[in-house]
């Protein structure tokens, strides 16, 4: 079972926001001892604002994750001669979810350099149309991937400085808000015979 990478966008802001905000205390209680004049005490409030900032995100974040809760993706793989076959499920409780009728399976690069940092680009991608299974309270997304093998070898250099993994996901609107799911799945769950 794989979870979405959503699933702890809104837990590192609030991580930033506690970190920030411990800062900015300890800073006030030694200028406060240290000091008799509290006029540094004002060098923490833009700290304070990035606290309060940081948090409105991870709340923002969070809420929007909790759109659509946790949802988990199981994944099986067949491997033939000329291809590999992913197929799955995805897992989403609510009892009637049928905005998406279609999953995107991409091969990611991330090229690793010294000058630029850190790049991603999409090698290959391919979509596929999903069949909803409704169940009481939650709705199964079943799907099936039809990967060439070219493609999956293509990903696993050892030697290389460039980093692959694949990803499945979906996005959709509601209520003016961009709601994306997307899972990382290892290059090496798609070699395992």
């Amino acid at each position: 079972m794989i979870n979405s990478q959503e699933k702890s966008v809104g837990k590192v802001f609030y991580i930033l926001a506690g970190l920030m905000f411990t800062v900015c205390l300890l800073s006030a209680i030694s200028i406060i001892r240290n000091e008799i004049s509290l006029k540094p005490l004002f060098f923490i409030t833009p700290f304070l604002a990035m606290t309060g900032l940081f948090f409105l995100i991870g709340k923002f974040q969070n809420r929007k994750f909790m759109m659509l809760g946790i949802t988990p993706l199981t994944l099986h793989v067949e491997r033939s001669s000329e291809s590999t076959l992913l197929s799955g499920t995805i897992s989403i409780n609510q009892p009637d979810f049928q905005r998406i009728t279609t999953l995107k399976l991409s091969s990611i690069c991330t090229s690793h350099s010294q000058t630029s940092g850190n790049s991603a680009a999409e090698l290959w991608s391919t979509t596929t149309t999903v069949e909803i299974e409704l169940q009481a309270g939650k709705s199964l997304l079943h799907f099936r991937f039809d990967v060439p093998k070219d493609e999956i070898i293509r990903t696993n250099n050892p030697l290389s400085n460039n980093s692959f993994h694949w990803e499945i996901g979906f996005q959709y609107v509601y209520r003016m808000e961009n709601i994306t799911r997307t899972w990382k799945i290892p290059v090496k769950v798609l070699l395992a015979s």
